[in-house]
């Protein structure tokens, strides 16, 4: 299980993940999100289109993310992402990610 990503330090960051995205990167993921989200730049943009797998844990790190920029007064976007990821996580009752 391997996740590559990578950060582009603009406003609103942008974060491109290609690979699997599950319990493996978590504590990883949620390090980084959380450095990168801050004041005077709470937005970020999430690319998912090289994402071929995701998980309950990987749609909670998602999750977290688009908690901790509504909490600073940004968002979170989700961008191109691939069917078999937004099935899973509309299934785990996340659908609300993909608005």
């Amino acid at each position: 299980m391997e996740l590559g990503v990578t950060v582009q330090l603009s406003s609103p960051a942008r974060v491109a993940m290609a690979g699997e995205l599950d319990v493996a990167c978590v504590r990883f993921l949620e390090g980084l999100l959380g450095l990168l989200v801050r004041p005077g730049s709470p937005d970020l943009v999430l690319d998912l289109s090289r994402v071929d797998f995701i998980d309950c844990r990987g749609v909670g790190v998602l999750m977290t993310a688009r908690r901790l920029a509504t909490n600073m007064g940004g968002a979170l976007q989700l961008h191109q992402v691939p069917g078999p990821v937004r099935r899973v996580i509309a299934l785990a009752g996340a659908g609300g990610l993909l608005s």
